[in-house]
């Protein structure tokens, strides 16, 4: 099983504590006929205070977040250039 894992760092700018959903998504190759433009593989809810920040880590099962569904149901993991957004 192949994993990844990545942090990214969420600031709080304002004057009062607040929380908000990190979203991630994979944007999957182009070309490929009737996949999404990009789908959301994981998210979590971080808590930041106010003017501070906190680093969220994910750790993504890479054929799990990379795979698409095709129209007949079945779970696909094709070839070529895939990206994560936020």
């Amino acid at each position: 099983m192949m994993m990844g894992n990545f942090e990214i760092a969420v600031k709080n700018v304002g004057q009062k504590d607040g929380s908000d959903v990190v979203l991630v998504y994979s944007v999957p190759s182009k070309g490929i006929e009737g996949t999404p433009i990009k789908q959301l593989v994981e998210f979590e809810r971080v808590n930041v205070g106010a003017k501070e920040s906190k680093n969220v880590k994910f750790v993504l099962n890479a054929c799990k977040a990379l795979s698409i569904v095709d129209t007949t149901g079945y779970t696909l993991l094709p070839a070529g250039y895939r990206g994560f957004t936020r």
